[in-house]
């Protein structure tokens, strides 16, 4: 058996618990596999007769449904194993497994598994919760977002002309931050294995050593980083063919239109890789418009807003490849949601880094300011100004579609976002609305903002929905007040989740058996009696959280899926309290910020191991 086979089993989390000598003797047991990128190792469905362990490469997971597309349920990288699950439960194949890129693979088949549980039981527990942790991920529904250990990198010039020599370098220093890095072009290859070796073919006598070089390369650096060729090349082929990622730059003042090494990578077929755009930027801004014209050829799965010689936006494009990047879900809630400003200020205090922000209702409204990078400073000062003074929502109007005309919200988003779309702010964003024809989520990751939060928070007999291509949109808080699973989809890092709605709301006197007239609460507002207290809900309260008591419901279930969760008590506010922003900011900085000091210090004394804290 190959030592560097050894190596690998031994960083496994079901054979590390094995002595050298076991690892020895079980070495004529395993088979080696070569599985080309594209090629399928397993259907759902089929009989589980082995399972493998990945020695280099990657692997997608599938859950195929009917009637709709294939449900990416995570990737597999280096010293990860796929296939235990039927041979310990005797089940069908649950999912499909397709190579992402080339890879090698170790073999054990049923026979030579179960002889190894008979002599090593410790195994069959870690097997068990290995099972259990996919299997609430199966019945969540969840996709796990890019997960699996990214070790190759290729990055490919976006457009024509574009230099990729200084994103290289930048990219570099920030991987080292987290281990070894090999940087690899193609003159680099040739210093190493030869003249002309970057420029062999798949097809020659000669790959097999230079595949074996570079798959000894992955075992020494915990990254290699593909620098491609300016042109289509073979080594261009190569670098596309070996990456776990591929990350396309392009200068967001240069021409759009495909340049010729994507033209050659589509052509190659390398549709199952995980694109990213990184997009540079001359300069820091909260918007960067024009991003959707890099967007209408390219099939991208993550967009980068990097400014040149930033190293800070290079430790978060780290962040994303790692699966150590920091997401936020900011919830709806009214007024109460300003509490949530008071807990991100908390979350900076404790030096904790958003890099993706997502949000329903106020929530998304508050989170949009986020993705643009705005100070706590600038968010307290434009809302105060914004909901005290210009009152958004109390354009009132024949209430035939709603309470309100709605005009007075879309001149504050349209004024303090044009036309902006969600893909041009700073950091990566998106905000839920209610297809209310459809009775689904929408999720808003692309195109214009003011719609999209006008849509997120449009509570349904309060505000016109948003009208869109034959279907009504209203509030996301409808279906999805807090949305922590959508993501947990695209974030692999530790996920905050902000509470601001409570379970009990509303609530009025206990003796109460019958609201008084219409005419008499009217009356009694003017004239208030001594000695009576009770206070009845408005109609636009009672809309409100009628809107989103389904989600409400479900945050029970949602909230475990966050690695942090925070519901500051805020009973004593009302949805509508837009005078006390800073008293909730206040409340929300009061109650988080030893729940996050608390989260911090056993997350660090974890050493990394994912928790989970309830605060």
């Amino acid at each position: 058996m190959k030592s560097d086979s050894l190596a690998v089993l031994a960083s496994t989390e079901l054979f590390g618990s094995l002595d050298a000598s076991d690892l020895e003797r079980l070495g004529p047991e395993l088979e080696w596999l070569r599985l080309p990128g594209g090629e399928l190792l397993f259907q759902q469905g089929e009989i589980g007769e082995c399972l493998y362990v990945v020695v280099n490469g990657r692997l997608r997971v599938l859950r195929e449904r009917p009637n709709a597309s294939d449900l990416v349920l995570g990737e597999i990288g280096y010293g990860e194993t796929v296939g235990e699950m039927a041979l310990l439960t005797g089940a069908r194949r649950s999912a499909t497994v397709r190579a992402v890129r080339d890879a090698e693979l170790l073999r054990l088949s049923e026979e030579s598994f179960n002889r190894l549980l008979a002599t090593h039981p410790q195994m069959t527990m870690l097997l068990a919760r290995r099972i259990i942790t996919r299997y609430q991920h199966s019945m969540q529904g969840s996709q796990i977002a890019g997960a699996g250990t990214v070790a190759t990198i290729a990055l490919v010039p976006a457009g024509p002309g574009t230099s990729i020599a200084g994103v290289a370098r930048s990219l570099t220093t920030a991987l080292e931050a987290i281990g070894p890095v090999l940087h690899l072009d193609s003159a680099r290859l040739d210093r190493e294995l030869g003249p002309g070796a970057s420029q062999i073919p798949k097809d020659h006598s000669r790959n097999h050593a230079i595949v074996s070089w570079l798959n000894e390369q992955e075992s020494k650096y915990r990254f290699l980083l593909y620098e491609v060729d300016t042109a289509p090349s073979a080594w261009t082929s190569r670098c596309i063919r070996q990456a776990d990622r591929v990350l396309l730059v392009a200068r967001s003042d240069g021409a759009p239109e495909l340049g010729a090494v994507e033209i050659a990578m589509s052509r190659q077929g390398a549709d199952l890789t995980r694109k990213e755009l990184v997009l540079l930027h001359p300069a820091r801004e909260a918007i960067y418009p024009g991003t959707s014209k890099w967007l209408a050829e390219r099939r991208i799965d993550r967009i980068h807003h990097v400014v040149e010689d930033g190293p800070k936006d290079y430790d978060r494009i780290v962040r994303f490849l790692t699966g150590r990047a920091t997401g936020v879900v900011l919830g709806g809630g009214g007024a109460r949601s300003f509490a949530q400003i008071g807990m991100l200020k908390a979350l900076a205090e404790a030096g904790v880094t958003i890099d993706l922000v997502g949000g329903t209702s106020m929530g998304a409204f508050l989170g949009a300011q986020v993705a643009m990078g705005w100070s706590i400073e600038q968010m307290l000062e434009y809302n105060k100004r914004t909901w005290r003074n210009r009152h958004p929502i109390r354009d009132y109007t024949f209430p035939y579609i709603a309470l309100i005309s709605g005009r007075r919200f879309t001149k504050v988003g349209r004024d303090l976002y044009g036309e902006a779309q969600i893909e041009d702010l700073a950091l990566n964003y998106f905000c839920c609305s209610s297809n209310l024809t459809r009775a689904t989520v929408m999720v808003h990751r692309r195109g214009t903002l003011w719609r999209a939060l006008g849509a997120s928070i449009a509570v349904p007999g309060l505000a016109p929905p948003l009208f869109e291509n034959g279907d009504l949109f209203v509030d996301g808080a409808m279906l999805d007040n807090l949305p922590i699973d959508i993501m947990r989809e695209a974030c692999d890092g530790p996920v905050v989740a902000m509470d601001v709605s409570p379970a009990v709301d509303l609530a009025v006197d206990p003796n109460l058996r019958e609201g008084p007239s219409a005419w008499r609460m009217t009356y009694r507002r003017f004239r208030p009696v001594a000695g009576e207290t009770f206070r009845l809900p408005s109609i636009m309260e009672i809309l409100s959280r009628a809107s989103s008591l389904g989600s409400v419901a479900q945050v029970e279930r949602l909230k475990r899926q966050a690695n942090l969760y925070l519901q500051p008590p805020l009973d004593q506010y009302s949805i509508f309290s837009f005078k006390s922003i800073e008293e909730l900011a206040q409340a929300g900085y009061d109650y988080a910020s030893p729940a996050i000091q608390e989260w911090k210090a056993a997350t660090e004394a974890a050493a990394h191991h994912p928790i989970r804290v309830m605060a």
